[in-house]
């Protein structure tokens, strides 16, 4: 659940909201944006949206453990705007537009990026 520019988790069977993730940490003026569990359940991806020439756009990607601290920023080209993300078996693809046109990255495990 994102709300007011943070990630909350919520439990199946109710009961209190708890925050997983701020926009904060990443951005002083960003909010939380699109966002994504992994197929185990045990991250989210997130976007965070951000002021840019002629509006908001999603400026940073971050991948964060839902059960602990560990938060990874995925590499975004300044001046790029996240266009799409996804889980796959082999972890978050991304796609990014900006200056050098669409680009197509794939995460890995140590939060560095590989062009796909």
């Amino acid at each position: 659940l994102s709300l007011g520019g943070d990630l909350f988790a919520v439990p199946a069977a109710g009961g209190q909201p708890r925050l997983v993730a701020t926009a904060g940490g990443v951005s002083q003026i960003g909010a939380v944006g699109s966002f994504a569990i992994s197929p185990d359940g045990r991250a989210v991806a997130y976007t965070v949206v951000t002021p840019v020439e002629g509006g908001a756009g999603a400026t940073a990607l971050v991948v964060h453990q839902i059960d602990g601290p560990t938060e990874v920023p995925l590499p975004v080209d300044a001046g790029s705007i996240v266009a799409g993300f996804a889980w796959t078996d082999d972890g978050v693809v991304w796609a990014q537009s900006g200056p050098d046109g669409l680009v197509v990255r794939r995460a890995m495990p140590d939060g560095s990026a590989v062009l796909v």
